[in-house]
Formats: structure tokens, sequence, C-alpha cells
């Protein structure tokens, strides 16, 4: 099923596993994280067959098969119209085969009825944003919290749009929001961490680059980015270990082979400099860096000998 993403505005971003704001039926079922029954007056029960229908719909949705889940809850909703939770996963399935201002009206036709329906407002949110009204789209996404404020894809969604609109302060509160929710994300530690180390905030960076490889050990961008914080601290044994990490997930990765080099080179190992520029230039033939280090360095070894 496609998700709809929201981009950074800076090119680091694209290191990230995406963080997204999905249109999608959740493991649970969308339908099915209802609020307390207390806390709004509940339309009746829907009967057993629209029942039945909505439960096709919602596992054929579940294994990707959309048309066939649209038959269902469109059957689901033929029975029994006020099917808050089968007008909310018809608005999923139409979104994801893109007919994304189709899916507005089923969303809106759930909020109706059941009025405290948060997944609804955070999915036509995201609804309005894919169509390009952001400022809409933040407005349901509050909503959302407003009515869950544990609601933890809000949380992210407004992290990235924040960012965006380059509000990095409101983005780290909803990133960090969003992290006491689902502490175990790495890709939400590392974008946290991007936004400290962009901001110089390195020792606050580390612990969540750190978090990020505890529970995904192959996240590159977290180990790339803490070789280059204990690098720029002079920390280079420690730098050399995160360097020797990212190469072993991504051995062609050209910017920790020039740093390897650029290590290398300081400590006067010029042999095992002169591998790694060489590796890189193979690598990225604009690396000018490394061309230049490999002229030098032959010039050194030539010398020497």
């Amino acid at each position: 099923m496609s998700e709809l993403v929201i981009k950074s505005k800076t090119s680091l971003q694209r290191w990230l596993v995406p963080l997204v704001v999905c249109l999608g039926l959740s493991t649970t079922g969308c339908g099915r994280n209802r609020p307390p029954r207390d806390a709004i007056d509940l339309p009746a029960e829907p009967p057993s067959k629209a029942k039945y229908h909505y439960n096709l719909g919602w596992i054929a949705g579940q294994n990707g098969k959309l048309q066939v889940a649209l038959e269902n809850l469109n059957k689901a909703i033929e029975i029994y119209p006020r099917y808050a939770e089968a007008h909310h996963d018809k608005g999923l399935a139409l979104g994801k085969l893109g007919y994304v201002k189709q899916a507005i009206p089923e969303f809106e036709a759930a909020i109706r009825i059941k009025p405290n329906f948060a997944e609804a407002y955070y999915n036509v949110g995201i609804a309005h944003i894919q169509l390009g009204d952001r400022q809409r789209g933040k407005e349901f996404l509050g909503r959302a919290l407003s009515i869950d404020p544990l609601h933890a894809r809000s949380h992210l969604s407004l992290a990235g749009l924040s960012e965006q609109e380059g509000n990095v302060d409101e983005a780290k509160k909803h990133l960090r929001e969003y992290l006491n929710m689902k502490p175990a994300d790495p890709a939400a530690h590392t974008y946290l961490g991007e936004l400290y180390f962009q901001a110089g905030l390195f020792q606050s960076a580390i612990p969540e680059y750190e978090a990020a490889i505890k529970n995904e050990p192959k996240m590159v961008r977290a180990l790339y980015r803490l070789g280059v914080i204990y690098h720029n601290g002079n920390q280079f044994k420690r730098a050399v270990y995160y360097y020797n990490r990212v190469l072993a997930v991504e051995p062609n990765h050209s910017d920790t082979l020039t740093n390897l080099g650029s290590i290398a080179f300081g400590q006067r190992d010029y042999r095992q400099a002169l591998n790694c520029y060489e590796r890189a230039l193979g690598i990225d033939e604009s690396n000018a860096l490394a061309r230049n280090q490999i002229v030098k360095i032959r010039s050194l070894l030539q010398g020497a000998e």
C-alpha cells in the first residue's frame, strides 16, 4: 500500500528511512480503535451482515486487495449507512488507489457519525496534505491530537511539516512526543539526531543516534553521523569503529571511505590512506578531495623511495 512521505527540506533527510504519514489500514484495524463508550453517543451496533462485509473488506485491505476491500466496504455501507468504520476504511482504500480527493468525503462521513474518531481526523488531514492544503491538513492533525494526545502518527507527521516550515523547535517537540510512545523507532531517533546535529548540538545528537542503532544496528546514517561526531572531536579510534560499521553494511559508502582516508593520512599511514581515497574516488569520480589527496600521497610515497 502506498504512503505519503513528508520530505525534509534538507538533503540530509534522503539518508533516512523515510518518516511517513500514511493513509494506511493499521495492523489492528483503524476502524476498531474506538473511543471510550462514555465519550460520545455511539450509533447503534451495525447488523451482523454489515459486520461480515466490513470484516471481509478489512482483511482484503490488510492484504493489499483494495478493489475487493472496496466491494465489501460498499456492501457494508449499503446495509448500514451509519457504519463509521466502513466509511473510514473505504476512504483508506480509495486513498491507497490514488483517489485521494474521493477519500475525503468518506473520512468526513466517519467523523459525522463518530465525532471523536481521531484516526479519521488524522487520515483526512493527511489527504488534505497530499492535495496540497497543508494548513487544513495541520488543523485536522491537531484535532486528532486534541481527541487522542497519544496519537503517535499525528506527532510524527506534524514533526515533518514543522521542519519543512523552518520551525525546528516545534519539530523536535513532536518527535520527542512521538518517541515517548514509540521509543524503539530507529528512523525517528535518527531524524531527531539530525535536527540536533544540524544545530551543532552534537552531545544531544549522540544519544539519539545510539538509540537508533540499538534498535536497528544497520542504520547507516546514525552510524555515519556518530563517526563524524567523534572524528570532529579527534576521537579517532571511536570514529574508525563507527566508520567500519558503516562499511560493513554499505561497503561503497564514499564519504566514509574519504573520512577514513583522512584519519589514516593524519596518522601518516599513507598506504592505508591511499587505499581509502582510491576506493572513494572509484565510487564517486567527482570526489575532488580524494583525487587531490591521491596525488599528494603518491608524491610522498615516491619521495620516500
